[in-house]
């Protein structure tokens, strides 16, 4: 994130002005629900500007896609490990990911961070990433 989209996020006063300002910046933001270990297949369920241009999709598209589907099959191993760290731990920081994108599209997600989503109750229901 820049300097300047920094000191903008510090202006952001409401809900709407905060999600506003993480769909359009210069990050990636995405998540998905649901988590492996419990059998899920975690659907994507949001992906900002950033994320959804980077990938090659766009929010319907996205909103129905596997996760697992933002690696390649080789990588999906590496991934399955992330995401069970990132259970255990409430997060994981600083992966290279190398990452796929609809048109086959290689890219690395650099300095990427993982961390879970939970509900009211503390129930673990997806994760979300940057990078």
């Amino acid at each position: 994130m820049t300097q300047e989209e920094q000191e903008q996020l510090k202006k952001c006063s409401t809900p709407e002005s905060i999600a506003e300002f993480y769909y359009n910046c210069s990050i990636a933001l995405v998540s998905h629900d649901g988590t492996p270990s419990k059998g899920d297949e975690p659907i994507f369920n949001y992906g900002n500007k950033f994320a959804l241009e980077k990938f090659g999709y766009d929010i319907d598209e996205w909103c129905k896609l596997p996760s697992k589907y933002s690696a390649e099959r080789e990588e999906q191993t590496e991934r399955d490990i992330l995401l069970k760290e990132t259970e255990e731990k409430g997060f994981a920081k600083e992966y290279n990911m190398r990452r796929i994108s609809k048109t086959g599209e290689i890219f690395y997600a650099k300095e990427c961070i993982v961390w879970n989503l939970v509900d009211a109750n503390g129930q673990l229901i997806g994760q979300a990433a940057t990078f």
